[in-house]
């Protein structure tokens, strides 16, 4: 049951708590709020679908390199969880982001709380005046056995006035082989995801 729980948490993590990248800094006292949806991808009925997890947050510029961020992950409430995801993004160059993550997790129904460190990092690539992409990956670490789990992603965002809109595509756990009763799409091991997420920033 707890690797199933741990599974669980790990799917959703990797999958969500920054699925709204930033393609470049967010100004000094800048605003931003997001909201994201999707998940691995199934099958249902032999019907490929995503899991529909849903995502909010908010980050505020602290200068012109750093943000803070937090991002609440609705969807755990289904699991009787609540959970707070607290980062920072770091651009140690324009293009160069890292986010350290502390994820707390608390069980409702056991009356235990977790915490989970997260790290992430992606490179920007500006295509056009409105369009980037934003190859990278992220890590999630636990403290017992699979110690660590990655995801690689990609990530294209449209930037329209104060608006960005996002379609990310990650390859969740590709390290973990896919034995659960979930029928994930992949190739075996790990699976895939597929996220769709908009921004909006405030002065």
């Amino acid at each position: 049951m707890l690797k199933k729980i741990s599974v669980l948490i790990v799917i959703i993590f990797l999958t969500g708590c920054a699925t709204q990248r930033l393609y470049k800094p967010l100004p000094k006292n800048e605003k931003e709020v997001h909201f994201s949806v999707g998940g691995p991808m199934i099958k249902l009925n032999d019907i490929p679908l995503f899991m529909p997890l849903v995502y909010l947050g908010y980050r505020y510029g602290i200068n012109d390199n750093l943000s803070l961020g937090i991002d609440l992950p609705v969807t755990l409430i289904l699991f009787q969880n609540i959970s707070i995801d607290s980062n920072l993004i770091y651009f140690l160059t324009p293009k160069f982001a890292i986010q350290p993550e502390i994820l707390f997790v608390w069980d409702i129904k056991e009356e235990v709380a977790r915490i989970f460190p997260l790290l992430s990092s992606w490179y920007s690539i500006q295509l056009s005046q409105t369009i980037y992409l934003t190859p990278g990956i992220s890590s999630m670490y636990q403290f017992r056995e699979p110690y660590i789990f990655v995801s690689p992603f990609i990530s294209v965002i449209k930037k329209i006035g104060k608006w960005d809109l996002m379609c990310e595509f990650s390859y969740l756990a590709p390290h973990i082989k896919n034995d659960y009763t979930t029928e994930y799409i992949s190739p075996g091991y790990g699976c895939v995801g597929i996220y769709l997420g908009v921004g909006r920033r405030f002065k």
